[in-house]
């Protein structure tokens, strides 16, 4: 059996009805569904994009329900480049754009310059879902 959950405010699905949610909710919302569902039967996680975070999170959550985890997109940040990025995403200015041979500032500049698709899928991805549904 293959199970190929639409993630909430994507594809098929609605935006989710309450604020707040995000990728723990979808990663406890998914083991859920998957016990529920398929009681006892262990199973294989794949996830790409922001499924590959959330089937990290699952992981977490549920190993002792898993066969493995397959993912296509691997990022792992210190609590420091989170910061870095969190605040060069928001205000650009503040990050000390000249220093390249500062990995986290590398990091941060690459987000705030080559991340559009990231950024609207995280802002509004129901307008990139349209888009990408009406066009080949």
């Amino acid at each position: 059996n293959v199970v190929a959950p639409s993630l909430p405010g994507f594809g098929w699905s609605d935006t989710p009805a309450r604020k707040g949610f995000g990728l723990p909710q979808a990663a406890v919302l998914l083991v859920d569904f998957m016990r529920r569902e398929f009681p006892g039967v262990k199973y294989l996680i794949h996830g790409g994009d922001w499924g590959a975070l959330i089937a990290n999170a699952m992981a977490q959550l549920a190993p002792q329900d898993l066969v493995g985890i397959h993912v296509t997109w691997m990022i792992e940040m210190l609590p420091v480049q989170r910061i870095i990025e969190s605040v060069g995403l928001s205000v650009q200015s503040l990050v000390l754009w000249g220093v390249s041979d500062v990995p986290m500032l590398t990091s941060a500049r690459f987000v705030w310059e080559e991340s559009g698709y990231l950024h609207i899928q995280g802002t509004k991805p129901q307008t990139l879902g349209h888009a990408l549904a009406d066009s080949p």
